[in-house]
Formats: C-alpha cells, structure tokens, sequence
C-alpha cells in the first residue's frame, strides 16, 4: 500500500488544553496559491461542518479570504477552550490549517487529511464516479499484480523534484504535487492511492495530444460523429464505452498494457477458459487478466454480490471491467476465481468457475513469458480452427 504518513500534530503535545498555533504570517502570504482543501485538513464530519461554516464560495476549500474570516473567529474564542462548533474545536480546525501552511501548500499530498505521497504503490484504489475507466483502471490492477507488470510499471515511473509522472512512448507526462492534490480534491479521478491518479493524469494527457491529429483516429467514424465528441469539453479522453473520445483513436494507439509492457494481449473466448484459468492459477505472477460483463460485482456481508447493469439501473452503464487477480484450484479440481473491481480494489471477491462464465463476456490476457504466450496462441489457433470446421 501507498506509504500513508501519520496524521499532522495540529496541537502542541499539551493536549489538556488548546494552545494558539505560531503565527502564520498570512499578510505575506501568496494569495492567488492560498487555498487549504478539504482533503487537506480532513474529511469526517466534524470538519465538514466547520468547512460548511468557512468556506463562503462553497468550493471545497479555504482560501486566503476564508482564512482571515477563521483566524478572527478564533481569536475571538481564544479564551473559551470549550466553544465548539462541532465534534472539534475552531481551534483545532485553524490549527489544522496553519500546520498546513507551515509544511508549505505544494510540497505534499493530502488524502483525508494525511500526507499520502506516491511511492510507486498502487494498493488502494476506488474509482471516481465522474470518470468512466474502469476499463483503464483494471489493466493497471492486473499489472501491478504481477511480477513483470510491477517492474514495467515501477520502470515507466517518472520522479523529480516537486513532481511525478509516467513515461508513455518515450515522452514524459509530469504533474506537480499541486496538480495532483487539485486532481484528488475534484474527485474526478480514482481515490485512495495518488499512484493510480499518476497514471489516470498521464495517460488522459497522451490520449487528449492523440486526439489533436485526424491521422490518429478511427477511419471507419463519420465526421459529424468525431466533431461531437471532440468538442465535448466535459468529457475526458479517459472515458470508456460508445460516444467517448477514447474510442475515437486507433486501437493500437490505445493499448495501455502494450504501451507500458511491450507485451501483446489477447481476446480468449468462454470455450477456452479452463485452459486460461489453470495457466493463471499455475503462473499467477506472469499472467496478467482483465474482463468485462454487464453485471456489477461487489462483496456485500463478505458474499459476491450480482447485479445486473443497463442504462436505466443505478449504474447508468451496460458494461463494467475488472481485474481477474488469481485463480485457486481445489484438491479435488473446483475453480475459485478471486477477481477486483475497481471500485475497490482491495477487496478481493470470490467467484466459482460457474458463476464466472455466466457473468463475463470475455477475458483478455498478457503474459512476459514467451512459452506461456505461444500456449496461449495455440489455444486461440486449435479454436479457430474448430470454428471453421463446424462451419463447413
């Protein structure tokens, strides 16, 4: 897991009593970057409640202005250690945030009021509800679940001072720690590891600068069809499924693991699934495997929870992608599938042989080892060649 730093010492360690923080010197202070996000200070609902107090805009963060209005508040309360407006005192809150100030706005990562920096980790992710890649976010699962998967990923990698990115097709895509936190803090993107974000942030740059020359597109797309979308400036490159602008480019331009790897993938049908599960049972560490299905699978109580996806469900969406992170096979030969959503992708759910065919459409599988990926083309070779057969 992404190493998580422990919580700021916002209060002296006289913890019996609240003591003013030091000055912050705010009168110097560079008002057009001051600005303290809630991700920043902390996201329970004590500071919710505060943040609904001073945060005038509404914009899920305190800035210079906002400040000046708590600092006179808690001056004003200095002398009632027992005034509270909610669960934690002004005190505390305005502590918080000086604490803040005093490590410097930019120089570290806050995720519900933790410093959270990437460290190349990419443990806890949870997609965002406002960006569509499932699709993007599986891969990476399934590659950092793997040895060689880890190592490309780790080797793609880019770190320098005050900023992190990804190389992609010899390019470096580099964010600042403040695009980053602006990132977390819109929460567009997955949640939980600044790793994943890292990628999410690289890879809708590339696929926005694709996008930029008509030679990079589909041929077989009207027009009319391309400027819609194109022109949608609320939609991200990152987004999945029909009408996204990522569907737009040429799939050999979009092939996330081939671009991190170098490895090729490949589409494996229901009738040749025991064969691909059994390799990934016996060689977890060097398969990697995603799916799709048009049911959403969550845990729920520790069981597998299904149900049904379609444009008029909760879900808004016909179709989902996971990670199919391991397979375990039984003494007596059962099949468990242990697979990751990536709505939360800590959670590994468990699925027997039979309930995973009725729920996957298909899987798609990436190996470093030569001889495993010849096995894998003969696999697809033998059905094809039955296909064609029971067609004559």
């Amino acid at each position: 897991m992404t190493k998580i730093g422990n919580e700021i010492n916002y209060l002296p360690d006289d913890s019996k009593q609240e003591q003013p923080a030091a000055s912050t010197d705010t009168t110097n202070k560079n008002v057009s970057v001051f600005k303290v996000s809630r991700n920043m200070i902390g996201t329970n609902e004590d500071i919710s409640h505060l943040m609904s107090i001073f945060d005038a805009d509404n914009d899920g963060s305190i800035d210079y202005d906002e400040f000046q209005v708590l600092e006179k508040k808690y001056k004003e309360e200095a002398g009632n250690r027992n005034q509270k407006s909610s669960g934690i005192s002004i005190a505390e809150f305005y502590n918080r945030i000086v604490n803040i100030l005093k490590n410097g706005i930019g120089n570290d990562i806050y995720i519900n009021g933790k410093i959270v920096n990437p460290d190349g980790n990419i443990d806890e992710v949870h997609q965002g509800k406002a960006l569509g890649d499932c699709w993007f976010l599986s891969k990476i699962n399934a590659l950092y679940h793997t040895k060689f998967g880890k190592a490309d990923l780790e080797a793609a990698r880019v770190v320098k001072e005050g900023e992190y990115g990804v190389k992609i097709s010899g390019k470096e895509y580099m964010f600042t720690v403040a695009e980053i936190q602006a990132a977390i803090d819109s929460k567009k993107y997955s949640f939980g590891d600044p790793d994943a974000i890292i990628y999410e942030l690289a890879f809708e740059k590339y696929f926005d600068e694709l996008l930029e020359n008509p030679d990079n597109l589909c041929d077989d797309v009207e027009k009319s069809t391309i400027s819609a979308i194109i022109n949608n400036t609320n939609a991200s490159s990152l987004n999945g499924g029909k009408n996204s602008k990522y569907i737009l480019l040429k799939p050999e331009l979009t092939d996330v693991i081939k671009l991190l790897t170098g490895f090729n993938t490949y589409g494996i049908s229901k009738s040749d699934y025991p064969q691909i599960l059994k390799m990934k049972a016996a060689n977890n560490e060097e398969v990697a495997i995603t799916f799709s299905s048009n049911y959403a699978i969550t845990l729920k109580n520790g069981e597998p929870h299904i149900e049904k996806m379609d444009k008029n469900s909760n879900f808004g969406q016909e179709c989902h992608e996971y990670e199919l992170k391991n397979v375990v096979i039984s003494e007596n030969g059962d099949m468990t599938v242990i697979i990751t959503n990536p709505w939360n992708n800590n959670e590994d759910i468990p699925l027997t042989m039979e309930r995973f065919r009725a729920v996957s459409s298909f899987i798609s599988v990436t190996t470093s080892n030569t001889a495993l990926e010849n096995e894998i083309r003969d696999i697809k070779s033998k059905h094809s060649m039955d296909g064609a057969k029971a067609k004559v």
